[in-house]
């Protein structure tokens, strides 16, 4: 919902959930394995 307001505004926040995500993909996969 907020995503479609900021990335108009700053597109550089959009890159801020991005890497966030990436991180807990990242620790979760080497948790799991």
């Amino acid at each position: 919902m907020r995503f479609a307001r900021t990335q108009k505004e700053d597109p550089e926040i959009n890159l801020i959930p991005m890497i966030d995500v990436l991180l807990v993909i990242i620790i979760f996969l080497m948790l799991t394995t």
